[in-house]
């Protein structure tokens, strides 16, 4: 108890809205805080003071598959692949690469165009 209040004059949250957790488990009402060392030497305790926040009923994932199975979509250019790429960045490269490739015959192309002229 007299953690929480200090802790609710120095941070300015009220006890109700604070959890405190010591050793990274959540310290109870009536818990006793342990500040002897195995050796037997007391030591310093260690509580870190997280504001409680409201919950919401679910997450942006239940609301992606909720639409996912009202709406059939051709376009899948603004997925993910397995890498996290976009599959319209990843459709764009490949058809770069193509194009590139294709560079030396366009050229010879337009050269033999200019000489016919």
């Amino acid at each position: 108890r007299a953690v929480r209040e200090e802790a609710a004059r120095v941070c300015g949250a009220p006890p109700a809205s604070q959890r405190l957790l010591c050793r990274g488990r959540e310290v109870g009402e009536h818990d006793v805080l342990d500040a002897g060392a195995p050796g037997g030497d007391v030591g310093d305790v260690y509580v870190t003071v997280v504001l409680r926040a409201r919950g919401g009923k679910g997450g942006f994932g239940s609301l992606l598959r909720a639409s996912g199975r009202k709406s059939e979509v051709s376009n899948k250019d603004s997925c993910r692949d397995l890498s996290g790429r976009r599959l319209r960045h990843v459709n764009a490269h490949r058809t770069l690469g193509e194009w590139e490739r294709g560079r030396e015959a366009r050229e010879a192309r337009e050269a033999a165009e200019r000489a016919a002229q």
